[in-house]
């Protein structure tokens, strides 16, 4: 057991402190899909269907925000650890160009490509005409996600993980409340 000799309490609590409210995020995050998915269940067989697509579409590009993101949390945890402002300011800018980018790339190619891709998925007319409205729908979140995604690993780098909790737990009643029928 030489590898864990060096590990102190301390940071075993420091690492605790910063991942308990990043991994219930992640919980979070989930479960409003789950949300979402217990609303639309009661539309019937082809709002299910239409959601599934249409989400793991939506899923696909946020995936992709979320990798950009935690690149840019790499980049400012040693910027923050260093202490260095400026370089702090520099890696959420980049971060937020990079990712606002792809999402108006992302944004464009579905705007003008969705019907196609959804076409590609199913041969059902109904099906394909409620994915498409979902998509639809989800793009005009698609740069507020790609900027919150930033905000969120600017607090996870900065060791005050708590604080994108505390606006998730906003979040989840909002979402339901919105997308209540």
């Amino acid at each position: 057991m030489q590898l864990f000799k060096n590990l102190s309490k301390q940071t075993l609590s420091e690492i605790t402190a910063t991942a308990w409210p990043m991994a219930f995020n992640a919980i979070l995050i989930q479960s409003v899909t789950i949300i979402d998915l217990l609303l639309v269940a009661s539309l019937g067989d082809i709002s299910v269907v239409a959601f599934g697509i249409a989400g793991a579409i939506i899923a696909f590009i946020i995936g992709i925000q979320f990798a950009i993101a935690n690149g840019t949390q790499l980049v400012l945890s040693r910027a923050i650890g260093a202490g260095n402002i400026n370089k702090v300011g520099l890696e959420m800018a980049s971060g937020w160009v990079i990712n606002l980018s792809f999402s108006l790339l992302a944004l464009i190619f579905l705007f003008f490509a969705i019907e196609k891709i959804i076409d590609l998925i199913t041969h059902t007319e109904a099906v394909a005409i409620q994915a498409i409205s979902y998509v639809n729908i989800s793009l005009c979140l698609l740069a507020f996600s790609s900027l919150s995604q930033v905000i969120v690993v600017y607090f996870n780098a900065s060791k005050k993980s708590r604080i994108p909790l505390y606006g998730f737990l906003v979040e989840i009643p909002i979402n339901v409340i919105c997308s209540a029928p």
